[in-house]
């Protein structure tokens, strides 16, 4: 038997069991009290407790319509509570009552209260305007309320004349409060307990009322952009309290970005609200297509404090699905190696995956699957198993629950299971991947950390059969089953990348050392194969070299092991006076005197393969032997690595850079600088002013006066694009104000990454959020700090800026928009190859399509000039050649002056 009743906190009518109210036993439905209380217990998402309404009748549930609600007070500061474990169980004492308005002894699908007639006398459309009347006096353009409240003359007078009952109560609840004000709340300002929610949900952060949660998303056609793609800065100035962050990741698509603080002083208010903006965002806005959020899932462990929800729809909306792009949801504190203090129990908890569609790229990193996750992420891959293309699990502590649907990924492209790799941790499991290897599948990339050697073997007879896979990428705790993967390799004809990383240094006994060989000698698709953490045994790399003599596909080789004798990197170079298709042989730590050095340098000079052998960092005895060679035009080498150049002699130095400032051929410089300010310090400097096509520069420094004369050097470089630097130097003003004064002033960099391994990195971090300001270009920017240290929020914004430029820039170019604003970015990236480059990645076009696209992009800017820059409105019209000089100029003319101007040369008042 059911019961229809209505709560008093909000008037809500629901039906409930009847074993949910108490003292209540009816024999049949006229069996109840009309005039007593009740106490009902009602449980939602959120919350579960008895709650209580009053005592009515059906005729004063007509009269209450028909009555009109007065306006509540403003909510103090103090007026919002926590749902701590204490106040829920002391709420479960107190008295909470519950009318029975009709009994019934089914359920209904739906019931709504009537509502009167609009001919019955003292309806609201008759008797509104009486109701409403009152002493209001406007005061100064004002209407005062009571209690301190006023609203203005205009909106009082467009309330008073609202017909609607249910309109008025609503605007004028939202002029009072605000909409961010009444989220999940009544007019009343408690929370609808019948409807559970967030009790505390409306206690947000400083300036949440410049949001507008409840505007619908802009991008409703397939061609449209959404308001909040241009207005994410704004929002993210707000909740970048709560470390949320918005990110226009291409052009129309933005991301959500949420990574918990644990040091925050309050992190339960902060969860709260962090839900609350969360769920709005993603429920109203499909432009948001990628999410990446650190959360706990409700299904894996049970968490001890409150989880606060982030739903993906509206409970109420009619769509039952939710499309995305990318979904990257990471367990908090579920890894052993994660510094998880005791507040960050404080959780969110992801709802509506079941409602996720479309997805293409998807990344799992958790402690541990239960079974219950286990079987939602299954359904997940299930629903999407024919649009997911990119895949990565990463299961610290794999146990007995596995994926049961990765086998079934019809679309996937890349797969990667990863665990830990020390101790005695379980590997993940590959039985899915193994069955898309055997079969016809589209995978063309696999990863596997770590795997074991029953794995590999079964790896190993799935690359026999499988013609699709293209790159694999294996860690090893052993060499067992080694041999077999390389005697795959001898009949895989399609397998063009290979990976091998050995997780503990074991040796390559001779049985494997020969398998390699075979392979090289035998497979003729493979193109890169690295190899790392693996001790070779010394003399028996000249077997590798007659394998490489017959080699004609392989074109990169790398081997990265401890103490590799010059004596085998001798032999290997023979191979390459055979051997042309090798482009790069790459050894690392090689072991030998400084004889046996200069003589392996003078075998490559000889050899004419100096260029594409790359072992390690350049010493002294390579130095004086190769430096010379680097000035000469025909001069092949791409890559230089330098050790610390204070280690260097003044000659080799002065040799090297020398021939670096003329060199066109040398693409990527790397060295150490810890020295005191010298000759050699100055003329690096003047190699990084002089030089315009070294495009990557690694550099570590350890001195602050040099870090002082390089940043200057930096700032009128005009060709690295890429720069990775640590400064490990104390964090003084003018290495500050260098570093700044570097960033702003750069025209060349847009990608940049530095490591502040100081004590005290503060000013050099508020330097670098200072100096990215003033930077149009830098739309990838990475630091590395010590645990503790405060990150300045505005660190990442000028990077967001610079993004969104280079979406309008792109869109510009896919004639997707042609505005000032599109066009001034355009202008701004023109001519640089990351423009190319995102094109290609972002809009899947060929590399040669990319530069027809922007070619065609920028006749149109010199052909639309005067209408873009909004000299005029439609066209410029020509007059017949005697009127006067400028009245003369054709089309062609304007178009050719627009080749030496920019949009941003005109200025609109």
């Amino acid at each position: 038997m059911f019961a229809y009743v209505r709560f008093r906190d909000d008037n809500e009518k629901r039906i409930v069991p009847v074993a949910a109210c108490k003292h209540l036993k009816p024999n049949d439905t006229s069996d109840f009290n009309p005039r007593k209380w009740y106490k009902v217990f009602w449980k939602d998402e959120t919350h579960c407790d008895h709650y209580h309404v009053r005592s009515t009748t059906e005729d004063d549930a007509r009269k209450a319509t028909e009555k009109r609600t007065s306006i509540p007070q403003r909510p103090g500061s103090d007026s919002s509570y926590s749902c701590s474990s204490n106040e829920v169980d002391g709420s479960f004492e107190e008295k909470k009552n519950l009318v029975l308005c009709e009994g019934c002894s089914r359920k209904p699908e739906q019931q709504v209260a009537p509502l009167p007639s609009p001919s019955i006398p003292g309806s609201p459309e008759v008797a509104h305007t009486s109701a409403r009347e009152a002493d209001y006096v406007p005061t100064d353009g004002e209407v005062h309320l009571g209690k301190g409240i006023t609203i203005p003359e205009g909106l009082y007078s467009r309330l008073m004349s609202t017909k609607s009952e249910t309109r008025f109560v609503r605007e004028a609840a939202i002029a009072i409060y605000s909409t961010a004000g009444l989220l999940h709340k009544n007019v009343v300002g408690k929370t609808k307990m019948s409807h559970g929610g967030d009790p505390d949900a409306s206690a947000v952060i400083q300036g949440k009322g410049q949001l507008d949660l409840d505007r619908p998303c802009g991008a409703v056609g397939s061609g449209e952009t959404c308001w909040l793609c241009e207005d994410f800065p704004a929002w993210n100035s707000v909740i970048h309290a709560l470390n949320l962050e918005l990110a226009e990741t291409a052009p129309g698509t933005l991301r959500l970005h949420f990574v918990p603080n644990s040091q925050k002083e309050d992190l339960m208010t902060a969860a709260r609200e962090a839900s609350v903006i969360l769920s709005s965002l993603l429920c109203h806005h499909l432009c948001i297509q990628e999410v990446y959020l650190e959360c706990v899932f409700s299904t894996n462990t049970p968490a001890p404090q409150p989880l606060f929800p982030i739903s993906m729809r509206r409970q109420s909306s009619s769509p039952a699905s939710r499309s995305l792009r990318k979904l990257r949801i990471s367990e908090s504190g579920s890894l052993v190696y994660r510094y998880c203090p005791a507040n960050a129990s404080v959780h969110l908890d992801l709802r509506d995956m079941d409602a996720v569609i479309g997805l293409q790229t998807l990344y799992v990193d958790l402690g541990r699957f239960s079974q219950c996750f286990a079987a939602e992420i299954d359904a997940l891959l299930e629903r999407n198993r024919n649009t997911l293309k990119n895949v990565e699990i990463f299961e610290a502590r794999p146990a007995q629950n596995k994926l049961r649907m990765v086998e079934h990924l019809a679309a996937c492209k890349v797969l990667a299971l990863k665990s830990l790799e020390y101790g005695d941790i379980a590997a993940p499991d590959v039985d899915g991947m193994v069955s898309l290897l055997r079969g016809p599948t589209t995978l063309k990339e696999a990863s596997v950390k770590p795997v074991l050697p029953r794995q590999l073997l079964l790896i190993a007879k799935a690359l026999e059969t499988n013609c699709c896979l293209t790159k694999l990428t294996l860690y090893v705790k052993t060499r067992d089953s080694v041999e077999e993967l390389f005697a795959a390799l001898e009949v895989n004809k399609h397998l063009k990348e290979l990976f091998l990383n050995n997780v503990f240094y074991n040796d390559l006994n001779s049985s494997c050392m020969r398998a390699v060989a075979s392979a090289l000698k035998n497979n003729k698709c493979l193109q890169t194969l690295c190899m790392s953490g693996l001790n070779l045994p010394g003399g028996e790399m000249g077997q590798w070299s007659r394998a490489l003599s017959k080699n004609d596909t392989l074109q990169l080789l790398s081997i990265h092991c401890k103490d590799i004798p010059i004596s085998d990197v001798s032999a290997l170079c023979e191979a390459l006076r055979v051997n042309r298709s090798l482009k790069k042989l790459k050894l690392s730590e090689v072991r030998g005197s400084e004889e046996e050095r200069s003589s392996l340098a003078r075998q490559l000079l000889e050899g004419n393969c100096y260029d594409r052998v790359h072992l390690g960092h350049w010493t002294e005895p390579y130095l004086r032997v190769l430096s010379p060679v680097l000035a000469s035009s025909d001069a092949g080498t791409t890559e230089l690595w330098l050790s610390n150049i204070g280690e260097l002699s003044h000659d080799s130095v002065s040799a090297l850079f020398n021939a670096l400032a003329s060199n066109k051929k040398v693409t990527s410089l790397k060295m150490d600088v810890m020295l005191e300010p010298d000759h050699r310090v100055a003329l690096l400097c003047e190699t990084l002013k002089k030089n315009r096509f070294i495009e990557f520069l690694s550099i570590n420094i350890c001195n602050g006066n040099c870090a002082n004369e390089i940043l200057r050097a930096l700032t009128v470089n005009s060709g690295i694009t890429k720069l990775e630097m640590a400064l490990r130097v104390p964090a003084v003003e003018k290495t500050a104000a260098a570093f700044s004064d570097m960033l702003s002033r750069n025209s060349a960099i847009t990608n940049i990454s530095v490591d502040f391994d100081t004590d005290d990195p503060q000013p050099l971090l508020e330097a670098y959020a200072q100096g990215l300001s003033g930077n149009r270009l830098i739309y990838r920017a990475g630091y590395g700090v010590r645990g503790g240290s405060y990150i300045p929020p505005s660190l990442n914004v000028p990077v967001r800026r610079n993004r969104a430029s280079l979406n309008r820039a792109m869109d510009f170019v896919l004639e997707r928009r042609e505005d000032r604003h599109c066009v001034e970015c355009f202008e701004l990236f023109f001519g640089r190859s990351y423009l190319i480059s995102s094109l290609v990645e972002i809009a899947e076009m060929s590399d040669v399509e990319a530069r027809v696209g922007v070619a065609s992009a920028e006749n149109r800017r010199q052909e639309k000039y005067m209408i873009l820059a909004g000299v005029v409105q439609r066209s410029v019209v020509c007059w017949p050649a005697d009127v006067t000089q400028i009245d003369a100029l054709n089309w062609e003319c304007w178009r050719a002056i627009a080749r030496y101007l920019k949009v941003a040369d005109i200025c609109l008042q």
